[in-house]
């Protein structure tokens, strides 16, 4: 279906058919879906800029960057952001682009995307190893390390060794080597079970409970 749907999509293009960018299915999605899904990144900058709608939701409440993200095209991914993709969205079952990018086993799209939500969080990061920490530590979650084999535990370990301090951004100073977490209300202290998705909520009580 998703094949055929492209086919389409590309032969209309060619042959310079107007087409309804915006048209759904009956997930209540549009052609910009399935570009997203089939890494078609020629058509997903065609329908952006005839104006599809870039946060169209399907019945899950997943935009097109969802589909980005799940397949793993860190190109197409950007694309969306830059245009004005909700990269903090979630859908029905709180996940977030972040999260559904684990299916992808794309380290650059995922670590990108941690970079992202650190800055919404307003953290600052002392080089890259907090982004490689918290990369880990939601593998190691999302994969049930209990299934690897023990090199690939080896290899995690030293992750729980670093000791990382945070500051808010409303600092002056980005060179500081001693940075302080400034903590807030964490409304996620009651509930262990938002640890296990990633979005805002989860990467923030890692933070603070590491």
């Amino acid at each position: 279906m998703n094949t055929n749907t492209n086919i389409n999509i590309n032969t209309n293009i060619n042959k310079n058919i107007n087409i309804n960018i915006n048209k759904e299915n009956n997930y209540n999605e549009t052609p910009l879906f399935n570009a997203c899904r089939s890494k078609n990144k020629n058509i997903v900058k065609y329908l952006v800029e005839l104006g599809a709608d870039i946060n169209k939701e399907n019945n899950d409440n997943e935009t097109p960057l969802f589909k980005a993200c799940r397949s793993g095209d860190e190109n197409i991914v950007k694309y969306l952001i830059k245009h004005g993709a909700d990269v903090y969205k979630e859908n029905k079952y709180n996940e977030t682009p972040l999260h559904v990018s684990y299916y992808s086993k794309n380290e650059i799209l995922i670590k990108y995307l941690i970079h992202l939500y650190l800055n919404k969080l307003r953290i600052k990061i002392n080089k890259e190893e907090l982004i490689n920490d918290i990369y880990n530590h939601f593998l190691k979650k999302f994969y049930n390390d209990d299934d690897e084999n023990d090199d690939d535990d080896d290899d995690n370990d030293d992750v729980d060794d670093y000791n990382y301090d945070y500051i808010n951004e409303d600092s002056d100073n980005d060179d500081d080597d001693n940075y302080d977490y400034i903590d807030e209300d964490d409304d996620d202290d009651d509930n262990d079970d938002d640890n296990e998705i990633v979005n805002l909520s989860s990467i923030e009580y890692f933070l603070k409970n590491k």
